[in-house]
């Protein structure tokens, strides 16, 4: 196929999610397709600790990141809000008539600086989940209202985080904490650094 041709030709292939090697494979690209991680997992938290602002919120809260204004992420925070005493920020545009704080046209280092200091996140966002296990935070996702996001399905899998991707409200267990210790993050990071670094000497 022109696909397999042309991915062929590449002296060195890597994909972000395990999809994404399956569908390569299984066109017949012969070359070994190597499964990385992220970039933004190949900077410590203390890196990107470089980018955020040094803003004292006063307060607890948890970080609302919604690209759908979804019913079940309300749902979620005010659950949660409720239950542990937090306000509600959001960091993008929409109808959040239910937050105590919106933070509108915002740059990356306010987001940054939003999901390291929030208690949790509650997001349909990829990058709200990269960024909330790069800071070790207590987080919930739900998928795009008319898209099954595996990106973020492939990403929470391979750390065994399936159960944070929630469907309904009855499956928020707040007892249920993030055992960060548990996930082999590092052992992926290695691998994707050593892949870059290879790659690099041998592409010389």
């Amino acid at each position: 196929s022109f696909v397999r041709e042309k991915v062929e030709q590449l002296d060195f292939i890597s994909v972000r999610e395990n999809i994404g090697k399956e569908l390569l494979e299984g066109i017949g690209v012969s070359k070994h397709v190597n499964h990385v991680l992220d970039p933004a997992f190949l900077l410590t938290p203390e890196e990107w600790n470089n980018v955020t602002l040094d803003i004292d919120f006063s307060e607890d809260y948890l970080l609302i990141y919604d690209f759908d204004n979804s019913a079940l992420i309300k749902q979620i925070a005010l659950k949660i809000a409720s239950q542990k005493s937090l306000k509600i920020y959001t960091v993008n545009p929409g109808k959040f008539n239910y937050a105590d704080k919106k933070f509108n046209n915002v740059g990356p280092d306010m987001f940054l600086t939003l999901v390291k200091n929030a208690q949790y996140i509650i997001s349909n966002s990829y990058h709200a989940v990269v960024f909330s296990i790069i800071y070790k935070k207590e987080f919930f996702i739900v998928n795009r209202t008319e898209v099954i996001n595996m990106r973020m399905c492939d990403l929470v899998n391979l750390l065994g985080l399936g159960n944070r991707m929630v469907s309904n409200l009855s499956e928020i267990n707040l007892n249920n904490k993030i055992n960060y210790n548990a996930i082999k993050l590092q052992k992926h990071i290695n691998f994707s650094k050593e892949f870059l670094k290879n790659i690099l000497i041998d592409g010389d």
